[in-house]
């Protein structure tokens, strides 16, 4: 999971970190990381990154995740 935590490698794509990891196909290490983590390799990923820049996961940095009042739609 390291390999995907880390900000160097973000720029590898899954592919090079499950061949690194001993997978074939990228779909098999999606599946098995999924079944390890419950987050697909890319979501890790993000979450990762937005716990490094203190944003919760899915809100791109300085965003602020709700409507454009601030207010979560609903």
């Amino acid at each position: 999971m390291r390999d995907l935590a880390d900000p160097s490698p973000a720029q590898h794509g899954i592919r090079s970190v499950a061949a690194r990891w001993g997978f074939p196909r990228p779909a098999e290490f999606t599946r098995t990381f999924r079944a390890a983590t419950g987050l697909s390799p890319s979501e890790y990923r993000e979450t990762a990154r937005a716990v490094r820049v203190g944003a919760p996961a899915g809100v791109p940095p300085g965003g602020h995740g709700g409507s454009a009042t601030g207010q979560a739609a609903g």
